[in-house]
C-alpha cells in the first residue's frame, strides 16, 4: 500500500501456476473499501496472467491495473 495526499495504491502479487480469477480480484477491491481515500488504484501482479472474466471486468474499472509477469520483465 502506498499513500499520497488523499490517494491510495493497493497492490497484490500472485505467484501461482493458474491465472488470477475474478474472486481474487474482487477480494482486493473489497479490501479497498476498508480505506477512505478520494481515489484508490488497484494493481494486481500475476505470474500466469488473468482469466477472461478478470480482463473483461478491467475494461469497466479504470482504477484496476493488471500486470502479467511478461510485462514486469519489460520494465526498466
Amino acid at each position: 500500500m502506498a499513500i499520497q495526499d488523499n490517494q491510495a495504491l493497493l497492490c497484490e502479487c500472485k505467484w501461482r501456476n493458474v491465472p488470477v480469477n475474478i474472486e481474487i480480484t474482487k477480494q482486493l477491491l473489497d479490501r479497498g473499501k476498508l480505506f477512505h481515500y478520494d481515489q484508490i488504484f488497484y494493481f494486481l501482479f500475476s505470474k500466469t496472467g488473468f482469466t477472461k472474466e478478470v480482463l473483461e471486468y478491467q475494461k469497466q474499472d479504470s482504477s484496476l491495473f493488471l500486470i502479467p509477469f511478461d510485462k514486469i520483465c519489460l520494465l526498466k
